[in-house]
């Protein structure tokens, strides 16, 4: 079935995201698809009320098709949704994602599923590497495609004590640590990446030429007096991995090198400390290009990443977490931001934070709103921040408070609505 946008059409607003054309591949005639083509064969288009496109595999090749280049922005973070099934399909896997971080998904089951993930884009994006590849590896069947999106979202961060704390990140009376899950939700993302031009296969970044990923550790106010740094070269045929940190992200020390598969663990120079921020580049020493074909291994993969250090000041437990939220809609007089969600749990500190900046150049009054929805539920719970009155050029903080309802997967919807009408939407 698919998915039914509200288009608004008050003045002003606009529905936001979408970055694919023909997303729902309903523009065509025959096998043509709008915006899309078959780049390795065989595959075709599926005909009927829901028009879609498959690929066939043969057990040991690779079928896929391409979309038009999709305008990234560089280091942009972004959600892809799709649906996928398998007909008589088994073994290998569908390859679904932008070329420049291909997600393995495994080979679809016969009824339709809604697959999704979040990627960050490399600093150099664009032209080949920019497009939607959906396809399979080494499968025996067909695996159908449909309803395809792509959309900016914006990662919201734990806060607490003062630290603001991401996935894989936690402080406590050992101090700070970081261990990268780069097979979970947000892939390649994390809070401390801070720029990256570099490929990424599903819960691993692969090194070819001119690759490179780069970190920055900061931990609020707090002081690190040492650090750790353990990576795992879980894949290797030629090149080299360079380990360096820094201060200030611009003077480099060499401080490991890998040209081989296997651990790299190295207690980072006393020099660099004491640093309120601890910056790290990975990168390749030659190796060979990467490109766009198949799935391209390139010339090593990092598949694990930690970074340990002691911190300054009272000893704490406090764990970090990352959402991710899409702004569906957005108003020329109005600048919306999400802050944080609380807890997001049942019985728990729940409480919506809105930045609002009115650039409508009047006062307007504008009234928060939060919405959730269990998954597969047609109904909502819905709760209502107080209504806030805002003069022209003026910015604040709107709240609202929620109950989780239960255990279980929710999609939490938050409003912002002036005179009765939404200006402003995002979602989980």
């Amino acid at each position: 079935m698919k998915r039914l946008l509200l288009i608004l059409t008050v003045l002003g607003l606009s529905l936001c995201g979408q970055l694919v054309k023909n997303g729902d591949f309903s523009l065509g005639e025959g096998e043509e698809v709008s915006n899309w083509k078959l780049g390795v064969g065989p595959g075709g288009v599926v005909e009927g009320a829901n028009r879609g496109i498959y690929v066939i595999g043969e057990g040991q090749d690779c079928t896929y098709w391409l979309s038009d280049p999709v305008p990234f922005s560089s280091n942009g973070t972004y959600r892809i949704r799709f649906r996928a099934r398998g007909v008589k399909a088994g073994n290998g896997t569908a390859v679904t994602g932008p070329v420049f971080a291909n997600i393995d998904i495994g080979c679809p089951k016969g009824d339709w599923r809604e697959y999704t993930n979040v990627f960050v884009a490399p600093k150099n994006v664009g032209g080949e590497n920019s497009r939607i590849r959906l396809g399979q590896w080494h499968s025996r069947g067909r695996i159908e495609f449909d309803d395809v999106s792509v959309v900016p979202v914006h990662a919201i961060y734990h806060s607490e004590g003062g630290m603001v704390l991401g996935e894989g990140e936690k402080v406590s009376v050992s101090g700070y640590e970081c261990q990268l899950q780069f097979g979970g939700a947000g892939r390649n993302h994390s809070r401390v990446l801070a720029e990256h031009n570099c490929g990424f296969n599903t819960n691993r970044w692969f090194f070819g030429e001119n690759s490179y990923v780069t970190y920055c550790h900061q931990i609020g106010g707090r002081t690190q007096g040492s650090g750790k740094l353990e990576l795992a070269v879980n894949y290797h045929v030629g090149g080299a991995l360079k380990v360096e940190a820094s201060r200030d992200g611009s003077n480099w020390l060499e401080v490991a090198s890998k040209s081989e598969q296997g651990q790299v663990e190295v207690d980072l120079p006393a020099s660099l400390y004491p640093a309120e921020k601890i910056w790290i580049r990975l990168s390749a020493v030659s190796g060979k290009k990467v490109g766009a074909k198949d799935s391209d291994p390139g010339s090593f993969q990092v598949n694990s990443y930690k970074y340990a250090a002691s911190v300054s000041g009272t000893p704490t437990e406090v764990v970090g977490s990352t959402q991710y939220f899409e702004e569906r809609v957005s108003s020329t007089g109005l600048e919306a931001s999400i802050l944080g969600i609380g807890d997001g749990l049942p019985g728990g500190a729940n409480v919506v934070r809105i930045k609002a900046k009115n650039t409508s150049g009047k006062a307007i009054s504008l009234v928060p709103s939060v919405t959730l929805t269990k998954e597969h539920a047609t109904k909502c719970d819905k709760f209502d921040g107080a209504k806030v009155d805002l003069p022209a050029g003026g910015e604040t903080e709107l709240t609202v408070q929620y109950e989780v309802p239960g255990t279980g997967k929710w999609e939490l919807q938050a409003f912002v609505s002036a005179g009765g009408e939404i200006v402003s939407a995002f979602a989980t």
